[in-house]
């Protein structure tokens, strides 16, 4: 009888975790089989390799993924619908979105109640006029508004208010709030109006009969003894045109006196209107003046003032302008052009000029003036003058100064030239630079602005091809006293030219 012995079993047991590869050669050589006589030998070579076990674990063995498995076709056709319906859903609520705005825009945000620092209200009238009769055609003359209701694409509906201010009070405004509003404020003078009252029309047009239950009028009260309108329209962006209103506001100052005007103070304040100035010239003088917009130009063909300051932004200021104390330009994105005079009749302060914008330019004639030559040092009068921009060409000229006047001007911009012309009676130090171009002094060699035959010497302290300094004075020098303060002027910019006639 044969018996097989196998010191192995054949098949891993269920305590085996793994299962052993076939031995290589070197294993061979190290495990000789058993043999003994009567029994025959199994070679490894060729010996029966069990199978893998099935996937399986023991219970201390960390835990393993399963083995991938790819999608099948139903999970697969899921994924596509769900990525269709999600395109056809947004597609969707686009074009009902734009659908919506065009049918008449997003809901009306309610936001048109004066606020806090308009002052005080006294009333808000609802009632309005209609504008078109036969006998409205003084309104659109008297107040310069032209008949577009037979023009396509303009406001088909007019309405119209009236109001009359005291003109013995301290202060008289106009404010108007809300993006639904645009339009223009009109500053005008009369010499047939009751001299007792400053008039206030208020014209508006619209698409749709609705619009003007939108919008507020109120007359308004300050406790310093201001009397003023406040005109209010719903501040919600992306209303349908239909809601929009184009405003057409009438200020207009008696002159039926033979002397001018004299107010103290008046004020505006008004987003998305222009200011227009008309016909005020030297009849009309304020004390105070402030006028302030947005997205409106604001134009002036004459404006006397003690102190104002005009402000605007995204357009800009031009027109004449006459100021005796102080005068401030400022616009952003917008350019500054404006012929201007400076009158100094104060002994003791300076008058100033502030010029400011950016991303524009700015040009100005400023003519420098003073009332009287008998004060003391400087006789001419003292002023300070400062035009500033960024991103813009900055030209300035004086076309008239007055002699022995002292004049601190500073000229600055960015990425773009600057050019100065200074009369011939200015006398003091000079700075002209430039970061990356060249710079030009130009002496005109001007006659004696005093008419006593003077000659004028120009002394350069130092100078390159990107800076250079010195100073200007009438007469000789051994008899130029050095000790009496005068003038100064400053000139830079940076990646541009810059150029200071003298």
């Amino acid at each position: 009888m044969v018996v097989l012995i196998d010191s192995e079993p054949n098949s891993p047991t269920k305590s085996q975790s793994t299962w052993s590869p076939r031995p290589g050669p070197s294993q061979a050589g190290s495990q000789a089989p058993v043999s003994s006589y009567g029994a025959v030998s199994r070679s490894p070579e060729v010996a029966y390799a069990p199978p893998p076990p099935a996937y399986s674990q023991a219970a201390n063995a960390p835990l393993l993924p399963g083995p991938h498995q790819k999608p099948t076709r139903r999970t697969a056709a899921t994924r596509r619908f769900c990525g269709a319906f999600s395109i056809a859903l947004l597609i969707f609520l686009i074009f009902s979105t734009l659908g919506h705005i065009l049918r008449g825009g997003f809901e009306v945000v309610w936001d048109n109640e004066p606020r806090p620092e308009d002052g005080h209200v006294i009333s808000c009238s609802k009632k309005w006029f209609d504008l078109g009769g036969p006998g409205d055609g003084d309104i659109y003359i008297n107040n310069e508004i032209f008949n577009h209701s037979m023009i396509p694409g303009y406001p088909v509906f007019p309405a119209f208010k009236s109001y009359t201010f005291p003109i013995n009070k301290s202060l008289h405004y106009i404010v108007s709030h809300g993006s639904l509003s645009s339009g223009v404020v009109n500053i005008r003078k009369s010499d047939t109006t009751d001299p007792n009252f400053i008039d206030v029309k208020v014209v508006a047009r619209y698409w749709t009969k609705e619009a003007l239950s939108y919008t507020q009028v109120c007359e308004l009260t300050k406790p310093e003894g201001g009397v003023g309108l406040g005109i209010y329209t719903p501040s919600r962006l992306g209303t349908g045109i239909g809601q929009q209103i184009q405003w057409t506001i009438t200020v207009t100052f008696p002159t039926a006196s033979q002397f001018p005007l004299n107010l103290n103070a008046f004020a505006t304040d008004v987003g998305n209107l222009r200011h227009s100035i008309e016909g005020l010239g030297e009849r009309v003088h304020f004390e105070h003046l402030s006028l302030k917009g947005s997205n409106g130009a604001i134009e002036s063909d004459g404006l006397s003032v003690s102190q104002a300051t005009i402000t605007s932004s995204n357009s800009k200021i031009s027109g004449k302008f006459s100021a005796t104390d102080s005068l401030i330009l400022k616009t952003t994105n917008g350019a500054i052009d404006a012929d201007i005079n400076i009158t100094n009749d104060d002994t003791h302060k300076a008058s100033s000029l502030k010029l400011q914008s950016s991303n524009a330019r700015i040009a100005s004639r400023i003519s420098l003036l003073t009332t009287h030559d008998q004060r003391s040092q400087p006789k001419g009068g003292h002023f300070t003058v400062q035009a500033t921009t960024s991103n813009g060409r900055l030209d300035i000229s004086y076309p008239t100064t007055p002699v022995n006047s002292l004049l601190d001007f500073t000229g600055e911009t960015s990425n773009s030239n600057v050019d100065v012309a200074l009369d011939a009676s200015f006398e003091g130090t000079f700075a002209v630079s430039t970061s990356n171009s060249h710079i030009d002094l130009e002496d005109k060699r001007p006659n004696d602005p005093s008419g006593k035959g003077r000659s004028r010497t120009v002394h350069k302290t130092q100078g390159s091809s990107k800076s250079i300094s010195g100073y200007a004075f009438w007469g000789n020098e051994k008899d130029h006293d050095r000790n009496v303060e005068t003038g100064r002027v400053v000139v830079s910019t940076s990646n541009g030219w810059a150029r200071l006639q003298l």
